[in-house]
């Protein structure tokens, strides 16, 4: 991705781009530290031709990004546009700094080099992604804009276009019969990821652990546990996974490791420099008998445990196992980044950064307040009880994201490597919050993504607020204040949330959810399993003694009853490949390290590609058209959500040739079952406001429970746009046979 200059590059001068903008809209201190001033940029004698012939047809100016290290400007017509950005020698000492100009004029998002001073860090004519431009001191570039649309770049965009599946790597595949999933057992299964149409694969964590939450409790950062084999059966994974053109992204645990980490041993024992590695604190009042705060962790029990070996308490926003680390000690944030680096010279292409939110806290150790109308029964252990205002989101959290996102930036610099992506993950319900994450300003970046759970949270819902009007102010929240400049993900469930057919009354409502999933704005993340509508399984107390995630059993100190409840166990059970083989094909293994969902012998990989309609079969189809414009980077418009319908349409404004496409879900099953003929007639024509009274839609993919005799049912099928009806919990991609100037979006 980064080049050298090349001889046959556009020279032109700092000197001759000044030229470029209007007289007028100069002032001194646009021109501080550079050798020359206002009058000689007017009494310039020579100017390249070609930057008069930009001028002469490019007759507009607008502003850019302006400030105290860069001056940047726009000159287009109304055919095209050049971004034109000049890097001053101000008191910065940083090597290089990153600019986002995606989307800052109109909706451009490519620029090509078409000039550039002697020091070039690109070669002419090479396209590059404007949400990634370097600048070192005193280079300056003109690029030509373009769009995404027409210009994807696999090595910057992979992220962009792409699936991302979430893998719990010891629930997939068990490779030699110890029934724990393993990395070769991942391997074997590697095919079939690629032929689901994943470009991303996410490993939730492979490090050394005691495996009290799901690996999450790191004992070592930069080994392979031996449950899941060899840092040579990770390279080998690696290696596997790129020679299919895939990406592999890693769980990156930054907030805390385990007490059996070598740095926490050394803690405890005083030793430097890890006294100060993690968090203590004498006691409230120094009394050691007390807490120093009231707070609760997400795990269910007070965030601090005493220590007898340095008789101070220690910080833990999650299980007593998992102390958090100090990020005000300089010392941690460099064996963060080291630890990154490690992973980052063994391929990975980026990191999911667990647990964000929590990463500082506020060192003044105030108690935090109960939420007002609190309803939980047993503060001492309901995380949600409470107002986290001392504990979670603080200033200096979203300078650390940023921090990272740097070190990543000039490890791609330095390295040439493909664009690297880091994903923070909140789980935070306060989208100002959220937003955060992605950085201050266009110069100073965060996260690429935050994992965007909001169609969980619609899921988590009472069954009488599951419908279309409330789901659309659950989309709208999010996508109403992601700043343009940013890209966004969805994700339906997760290895802490409950699996979509689970939540659903009717599970035949999961195939609109994967057209919701993968036709919104933004990269959609699929939980391993959700392609074949894998099913929670329901824990009772005759099996309470299979639970592997311990934080439930914290939940019920005060009451048994929670423990089944709160377990996370029910959808992380292992993956259903068939129904011929013993344990579904998982493994070989008397019995696996979890027990499987009880609906494995009727739902599995097998079954659904050997049926003539299966959830899998149609997710497969759905995935293979988002790679189509407009899904990965054209228009959205939401067209209708009432209480039983959401619908909205995807369009591109670039390639006016792009079909016009509109998503239709009747969502009926998501709070109730599917009984009896409920089905609703839609006119869109009315509701498109449609030039052409007699416009047709052609069917695209519908869902797996469309009724036979429908004409939805089958694909390639012309229907009239005024009289569509759905069933209860159907779903229909529809091709709209007109162009986009036909149809009135003005008050949709």
């Amino acid at each position: 991705m980064v080049s050298n200059k090349e001889e046959d590059s556009s020279i032109i001068t700092i000197e001759e781009l000044f030229s470029l903008v209007p007289i007028e809209k100069l002032n001194k201190n646009d021109l501080k530290n550079f050798s020359f001033n206002l009058n000689s940029i007017k009494s310039l004698s020579h100017i390249n031709t070609s930057l008069i012939e930009l001028i002469n047809k490019c007759d507009l100016y607008h502003e850019g990004i302006i400030n105290e290290d860069l001056f940047s400007f726009y000159r287009s017509n109304k055919n095209e546009a050049y971004l034109i950005v000049i890097a001053k020698d101000s008191s910065n000492n940083k090597s290089f700094i990153r600019y986002t100009f995606s989307k800052l004029f109109h909706d451009y998002q490519i620029g090509q080099l078409k000039f550039s001073t002697k020091n070039s860090f690109y070669k002419s004519n090479q396209f590059i992604d404007l949400s990634f431009v370097q600048l070192f001191i005193n280079q300056a570039y003109v690029f030509k804009l373009d769009y995404l649309s027409s210009n994807y770049i696999d090595s910057l965009h992979w992220w962009k276009k792409g699936l991302i599946y979430q893998i719990i790597p010891s629930s997939f595949q068990d490779s030699n019969n110890d029934g724990f999933g393993d990395l070769n057992g991942l391997i074997q299964r590697l095919d079939y990821i690629q032929q689901l149409g994943v470009k991303t694969i996410w490993l939730t964590p492979i490090y050394k652990s005691k495996f009290r939450d799901l690996g999450y409790d790191i004992s070592d950062y930069c080994s392979i546990d031996p449950r899941f084999g060899t840092l040579d059966d990770f390279k080998r994974l690696i290696n596997e996974i790129h020679n299919r053109q895939m990406r592999l992204m890693v769980d990156f645990v930054p907030n805390h490791c385990s007490i059996e980490h070598p740095w926490f041993q050394s803690a405890l024992k005083n030793e430097k420099p890890y006294v100060d590695y993690f968090i203590w604190h004498s006691g409230k009042n120094n009394d050691s008998k007390i807490p120093p705060t009231n707070w609760i962790g997400y795990a269910g029990q007070s965030m601090w445990t005493w220590s007898p070996e340095r008789n101070q308490w220690y910080l833990h926003q999650f299980m007593d196992c998992q102390p958090d680390l100090n990020f005000r000690n300089e010392n941690v944030c460099q064996e963060i980044e080291n630890v990154m680096k490690f992973w980052l010279d063994l391929g990975v292409d980026g990191f999911r950064a667990d647990a964000t939110k929590h990463l500082i806290e506020n060192d003044q150790f105030k108690d935090e307040p109960l939420k007002e109308n609190d309803q939980h029964d047993d503060l001492q252990v309901e995380y949600e009880a409470y107002e986290h205002t001392e504990t979670s989101n603080q200033p200096d959290t979203y300078k650390i994201i940023t921090r990272w996102r740097r070190f990543l930036d000039e490890y791609i610099t330095n390295n040439k490597r493909d664009y690297i992506i880091l994903i923070t993950e909140t789980q935070d319900k306060d989208v100002d919050s959220d937003m955060k994450y992605y950085g201050p300003n266009r110069w100073s970046r965060g996260n690429d993504m935050a994992i965007n759970f909001f169609l969980a949270y619609f899921l988590g819902e009472n069954p009488e607020n599951r419908t279309g009007d409330k789901l659309s102010k659950f989309i709208q929240s999010w996508l109403e204040k992601l700043p343009n400049e940013c890209w966004t993900t969805w994700t339906m469930s997760s290895h802490d949330s409950k699996r979509v057919a689970t939540k659903l009354a009717s599970s035949n409502l999961i195939d609109g959810f994967y057209m919701l999933l993968l036709f919104l704005p933004g990269t959609p993340i699929l939980y391993y399993g959700e392609e074949i509508g894998m099913e929670n399984l329901q824990y009772t107390k005759e099996i309470r003694h299979e639970i592997n995630d311990l934080s439930a059993f914290n939940y019920g100190i005060n009451d048994e009853n929670k423990i089944e409840e709160k377990t996370r166990d029910g959808q992380r059970t292992p993956m259903q490949w068939n129904s011929d083989e013993i344990n579904a094909g998982f493994t070989n293994a008397a019995k696996p390290y979890h027990p499987l969902s009880k609906s494995w012998k009727t739902i599995n990989v097998q079954n659904q590609l050997n049926s003539n309609r299966s959830h899998l079969k149609l997710f497969k189809q759905l995935v293979q058209l988002r790679q189509n414009e407009p899904f990965y980077s054209g228009k959205f418009q939401l067209i209708l959500a009432d209480k039983y319908i959401y619908s909205f349409i995807r369009w591109s404004s670039e390639l006016q040739t792009a079909p016009i496409y509109l998503i239709i879900i009747n969502m009926f099953g998501a709070g109730q079952n599917d009984e009896g003929d409920q089905h609703i007639n839609l006119d869109f024509i009315k509701l498109l406001k449609c030039k052409n009274k007699n416009a047709k839609g052609k069917v695209i993919a519908r869902s797996t429970n469309i009724k036979d005799n429908s004409p939805l049912s089958n694909e390639g099928n012309q229907v009239d746009l005024n009289d569509i009806c759905l069933y209860s919990s159907e779903s229909v991609l529809l091709q709209l046979l007109l162009n986009i100037h036909e149809i009135d979006l003005s008050s949709t």
